[in-house]
């Protein structure tokens, strides 16, 4: 196999990279329905690419796997955390209009 070429992600990897990015929108308390309904999911896909293409995945995870408060901020690292910020739960101080629901309960853990 030529080195230069690239390596497409393998379904394995597509599936964790989604975990993490699952996981960090549950601990920041990211309200998923607003971040799919702000523009018809197309900001949820883009975000689920930036998740796939980060190089920070270590960082991420060691990130999630360090104790803290129950709910945090997005970190500086993460490519997806300004768009975390703007739907944000309202148990952060942000009110939303939507119904707030987490991550793992909504079911889209196999969302592109």
């Amino acid at each position: 196999m030529d080195a230069a070429r690239p390596r497409w992600p393998i379904i394995k990897d597509v599936l964790h990279r989604q975990a993490l990015m699952d996981d960090m929108m549950e601990r920041c308390g990211v309200d998923v329905l607003a971040v799919i309904r702000s523009d018809r999911v197309q900001s949820f896909a883009e975000a689920r690419a930036r998740c796939r293409l980060c190089l920070s995945e270590r960082t991420c995870r060691e990130w999630l796997l360090a104790p803290r408060g129950e709910r945090v901020l997005p970190p500086d690292f993460c490519p997806n955390g300004s768009l975390f910020r703007l739907h944000l739960k309202a148990t952060l101080g942000v009110t939303t209009a939507e119904p707030t629901l987490t991550a793992r309960s909504s079911g889209i853990r196999g969302l592109p």
